[in-house]
């Protein structure tokens, strides 16, 4: 689909089809993420957490109780060298 690049203010702007923003579920005046790639502009919905649990679990793409688990490995880092209390 061709839209046309037009002033707004001090900027240009492009007006997005209400089906597409529909489509994902954008709503008005809500925050998207822009970025450049491969000589395009993407705009891609921006994701809402409620919690930092929610956040890490989208970010890992696993429940909080594997992330944990995955990460929490002892680890031997050798005899003491100076006066660490261990």
């Amino acid at each position: 689909m061709k839209v046309p690049v037009r002033k707004w203010g001090n900027s240009q702007a492009i007006r997005i089809p209400k089906n597409y923003l529909d489509s994902l579920g954008i709503k008005e005046n809500e925050p998207v993420l822009l970025s450049l790639e491969d000589e395009s502009i993407v705009i891609k919905k921006s994701r809402k957490f409620n919690s930092l649990k929610e956040r890490l679990e989208a970010f890992y793409g696993k429940t909080i109780d594997d992330i944990f688990i995955e990460n929490t490995q002892e680890i031997d880092w050798g005899a003491p060298e100076g006066e660490e209390v261990w």
